[in-house]
């Protein structure tokens, strides 16, 4: 019998929470095993993939078996995943296995009843996590002091960790390692303002809580960040699926606009571009394309109004990702699935998405990738 046929006889069947992540942990296992049999099956065949049909939907299911999942990356190497209201941990890298795009995904961070889990972030053991605000404040925070757990796991206080005020949100967290120091922290608003600073200013003298963009000046909460290399464009997309493009050079030392949104469109994601670039972008309702930067012209300043990205009015994230990276996608249930890049269609125009994660009700709330 297959997965699905599972999935459908799971619907409306009374279990408990342990009972229902064992069977879901179960059929994902075995949907991986037997995606990783056809992937066999095609390496010793050589049998061509056939192309999609003339207005193919965008639900149906992946077309390839995905590459054998034997990459492996440091032991110390984790991913961290946390909560709106504060519950972190970290798991070894290596434990979350590739799956194929559109599956259910496994369970991860547990939290409590109405706190989703929203963040993303992969780092050493010997980093820091820099922990981004909603006010606008910045925090240092040990990887090592992060409870390291299995999957489907219960984490730790990120709040006790930081001792931070009771009202206080995250807005973004981010890896980062004392080469990063060289770098530049790229910092934006939910209202689409955006800041550059130099990255020794998040070295270890940092004053925990030090304000780093100030909700007054940008008119609203801080939102995201990334680091870049002082080289390549900065690329800024909102939850209306517009976006911007600006060499980093025009990027203000201090909070400015770096793309005009209208109505309720937010800032949801920015990211390091350079022409060669391909960007992965997701919704909240499991879909997701990937756009190729070139011939996606940059603007000559920040605060311009955007392009449409991607046809979608529930943009939930973005991510630089090549054929050769591994995404991972994460839910406000606390799941995650992993899976090659390559098995999202590059396109150099807008689109609606395929199919990357089955949300049953749930939501799709961060994307990251894995080079």
């Amino acid at each position: 019998m297959s997965s699905h046929h599972w999935r459908v006889r799971l619907v409306g069947v009374d279990l408990s929470d342990e009972a229902r992540t064992i069977i879901e942990d179960l059929i994902a296992e075995n949907e991986r095993l037997r995606a990783q049999l056809e992937d066999v099956r095609l390496n010793q065949t050589a049998r061509p993939v056939a192309a999609p049909a003339p207005g193919a939907s965008s639900r149906e299911a992946p077309s390839r078996a995905p590459t054998l999942d034997t990459r492996r990356f440091s032991d110390t190497r984790m991913l961290i995943t946390a909560s709106a209201e504060g519950g972190i941990k970290r798991t070894e890298l290596n434990l979350y296995y590739r799956q194929r795009r559109a599956g259910l995904g496994n369970y991860d961070l547990k939290t409590r009843e109405g706190d989703p889990v929203q963040f993303l972030a992969v780092a050493e053991t010997t980093d820091t996590l820099l922990v981004l605000s909603q006010s606008g404040r910045a925090y240092r925070l040990p990887v090592a002091d992060i409870p390291q757990t299995e999957r489907n796991a219960r984490g730790e206080s990120l709040p006790k960790l930081l001792n931070w005020p009771a009202d206080e949100r995250q807005a973004a967290i981010l890896g980062f390692s004392e080469a990063d120091q060289e770098r530049y922290v790229i910092l934006g608003s939910r209202t689409g303002f955006v800041k550059r600073m130099r990255g020794h200013y998040f070295g270890s003298s940092l004053e925990q809580g030090k304000v780093v963009l100030d909700p007054r000046q940008t008119g609203g909460p801080a939102a995201t960040m990334c680091l870049s290399n002082g080289k390549a464009d900065i690329l800024m997309v909102s939850s209306g699926g517009m976006s911007t493009r600006f060499n980093i050079s025009t990027a203000p030392l201090q909070a400015g606009p770096g793309i005009k949104l209208s109505g309720k469109d937010t800032l949801v994601g920015i990211a390091p571009v350079f022409e060669e670039s391909v960007v992965v972008v997701v919704t909240r309702d499991g879909l997701g394309t990937r756009r190729l930067m070139e011939g996606f012209t940059p603007n000559k300043a920040p605060g311009a109004a955007g392009k449409i990205m991607m046809k979608s009015d529930e943009v939930v994230g973005i991510a630089v990702a090549p054929d050769e990276a591994d995404l991972v996608c994460l839910t406000s249930f606390g799941k995650l699935i992993r899976f090659t890049a390559d098995e999202i269609p590059a396109k150099t125009a807008p689109v609606q998405g395929v199919d990357i994660v089955d949300v049953r009700g749930d939501a799709v709330t961060a994307v990251l990738a894995l080079e």
